[in-house]
């Protein structure tokens, strides 16, 4: 679903030209329904690779980053074989969360469909191991910041700051999130996602 902000002109006292007024962007709404699986990893050199797309038809520059959502519900039997990002229509990427999950034998990370991630910059918790505790546990629903694991590897995808990342983008066009599997075994997949554009996002 996609909400359309509306223009509005006032007439100035001297019947000159209208005057104006600027309105806030409506919000606005985009998301993939299509359940897509997360290829296996071979070897930890050779990972599983989903995509996902989203298309923004409106215009707009994005002035308020807080007020931007990433929802996203997955399900995983090892949340720390996987390494997700998003991409903006410019190519740029952030890094959303990166292998979060216990490297110790007998613990685990499961990500279960229904319990949806939020990613967004007034998250208080960032998702990674201190987050989570250290005993094996589901990785609950809530809302986040980016955050990563202990294991580092890939050591070319790196962790970056989701305000920085989001402000001054263009919003049209296609968003992309980009799902990664860096070790064999484990399973899983993205069932959906949504990407939200509160009313005071945009310029």
């Amino acid at each position: 679903m996609i909400c359309l902000a509306f223009a509005m002109t006032a007439c100035s006292s001297d019947d000159s030209e209208p005057i104006p007024v600027k309105v806030p962007s409506a919000k606005i709404e985009v998301e993939n329904l299509t359940a897509k699986t997360i290829p296996d990893a071979v070897s930890p050199t050779n990972p599983g690779e989903m995509t996902s797309a989203v298309t923004v038809e409106s215009e707009g520059i994005i002035t308020d980053a807080s007020k931007i959502s990433i929802k996203l519900d997955l399900q995983h039997t090892f949340a720390g074989d996987i390494v997700i990002q998003i991409f903006a229509p410019s190519g740029q990427s952030c890094t959303l969360m990166k292998r979060v999950g216990s490297t110790n034998a007998g613990s685990s990370r499961d990500l279960l469909s229904g319990n949806p991630l939020t990613f967004n910059t007034l998250a208080t918790v960032t998702i990674n191991e201190e987050a989570i505790g250290s005993a094996a546990v589901n990785i609950p629903a809530g809302m986040y910041l980016p955050g990563n694991g202990f294991n580092v590897t890939p050591d070319v995808v790196v962790m970056s700051d989701l305000s920085a990342f989001l402000t001054g983008k263009s919003i049209k066009g296609q968003w992309i999130v980009k799902v990664n599997d860096y070790n064999p075994v484990d399973s899983g997949k993205l069932n959906n996602w949504k990407l939200v554009f509160d009313t005071g996002a945009l310029n």
